[in-house]
């Protein structure tokens, strides 16, 4: 009876080790998850907020991930967490904002039937959707890791963190908590690489569109529906009326003076202006004259390619150019830069050099073209010449203008739309710049001024 009772005691002892074994392995792995997971760090500090709705549901996703419920996993999921590559420039822990608002939308998956027989707890429809609503958010951080490689690009120290919240946590709420987290050192990447952070920014990601409303971006998208409008009304104009006028009269249109022409037909028989100022706007006549490749007789016919070559040259650069903010192995580019191929696109800049050039000789060759035989015979008078140099500049100036005026507008509504949207951190912003500075675009000074002043930089 005696070995009865070792043996009874005997066994109490090893489940209450392995209790406690489990519950020690538990504690660990939570601790590992805070260390780890900057969203699991967050919520373990939920009771900074006090009674606050946001600190309620934040401990809720805290339970829930503990308990390893679906919804708190998925939630856990989709925020962002230190990746690979931190020393060769991965500064974007960015997780999956579409899986993050995707958690609350409870249309089920279909599924084939017999792929969804190993179901489980996690598939619980109870577990599988939160409570409460969820957010994405972005944390911009910026740290002061020496171990990181650098190419001496603009914001490389930059973290962008993104985060899958309650709705009701505001950036206050999210900030004085990284803040804390931030002050103390607890996640495992400060002393792994001897790095410190600091928070720059949390932008909330959930557009309420209000920013439609601010500035001159309601006047700017009038104007583009008004352009639209114009188009739309110039092409049917075109082709219904004009081409319709043209067939009915046996002329042949050299597309290189059809507005010439709409215009001199219809004025002669006193046709509407309206019909002249549609034409200009028609997609039908614009593209024919733009693909067409007919060349005259006094044309330099060199320029086309060369054109031709320097654009494609710029929009190679400018794509990798821009594009260099938001890689995530901006090092390798070091690599590349060796090879021949890199060099030419690297040294794309120079490319604008023939477009100062090319504009400067065109306007002068047409100029001297259109003048120089009739001036032969005339004398030269002097005041004459000056009030020509002020009309030719009056007349590229009303030229340029109106499409300078478009791409102003349209470099502000997409520069706000990214500010309210991109995950990513935009170093320029047009869009505040704009509303102090556009009248110097608009007068062609921008250029003496800072380049931090400029509403679209020379780059």
């Amino acid at each position: 009876q005696s070995m009865h009772y070792v043996t009874f005691i005997s066994y109490i002892c090893h489940f209450a080790t392995l209790f406690y074994v489990s519950a020690q392995f538990r504690s660990s792995n939570d601790n590992n998850i805070i260390h780890l997971l900057p969203a699991y760090a967050i919520a373990s500090r939920a009771s900074l907020l006090g009674s606050a709705t946001c600190a309620t549901e934040l401990r809720a996703f805290l339970d829930a991930v503990d308990q390893r419920i679906l919804w708190g996993l998925k939630t856990l999921d989709s925020s962002g967490e230190l990746k690979s590559g931190f020393l060769y420039g991965n500064n974007f822990w960015l997780g999956s904002r579409s899986q993050c608002l995707d958690i609350m939308n409870k249309t089920p998956f279909e599924f084939a039937r017999q792929y969804m027989l190993n179901n489980t707890r996690y598939r619980d429809p109870q577990n599988e959707f939160p409570p409460f609503q969820l957010n994405y958010f972005v944390a911009y951080i910026r740290h002061n890791s020496t171990l990181q490689y650098h190419i001496n690009m603009f914001d490389e120290e930059l973290i962008t963190l993104g985060l899958c919240l309650p709705a009701s946590c505001s950036t206050n709420n999210i900030s004085f908590i990284l803040e804390g987290i931030f002050r103390d050192r607890i996640l495992l990447i400060n002393d792994l690489y001897f790095v410190d952070f600091n928070l720059i920014q949390i932008k909330n990601l959930k557009d309420n569109h209000q920013w439609l409303l601010n500035g001159a971006i309601p006047f700017i998208c009038v104007g583009l529906v008004l352009t639209f409008a114009l188009m739309i009304s110039g092409t049917i104009y075109d082709i219904f009326i004009y081409q319709t006028y043209l067939k009915a009269t046996n002329k042949t249109v050299n597309v290189e003076n059809a507005v010439e022409m709409h215009m001199t037909d219809l004025s002669s028989r006193e046709k509407s202006r309206i019909g002249n100022v549609l034409m200009c706007f028609s997609v039908y006549t614009s593209t024919k004259m733009i693909f067409n490749t007919k060349l005259g007789t006094e044309e330099i016919t060199v320029f086309h390619g060369i054109r031709f070559l320097t654009m494609v040259w710029l929009i190679i650069f400018h794509s990798i150019f821009f594009s260099l903010q938001y890689l995530d192995n901006k090092i390798q580019t070091l690599r590349l830069i060796k090879s021949l191929p890199f060099q030419m696109i690297s040294n794309g800049s120079v490319s604008v050099d023939t477009y100062f050039f090319l504009s400067g000789f065109l306007l002068a060759y047409t100029y001297l073209k259109n003048k120089i035989d009739k001036e032969r015979i005339n004398p030269i008078n002097y005041k004459e010449k000056i009030n020509k140099y002020f009309v030719n500049i009056m007349k590229r100036y009303i030229r340029l203008t109106p499409a300078h005026i478009m791409i102003i507008g349209l470099t502000q509504l997409s520069s706000a739309w990214y500010d309210k949207n991109s995950q990513f951190y935009v170093e320029e912003r047009p869009h505040e710049i704009c509303a102090k500075y556009w009248w110097r675009n608009i007068l062609y000074i921008n250029n003496l001024f800072g380049y931090k002043k400029m509403v679209q930089t020379p780059i």
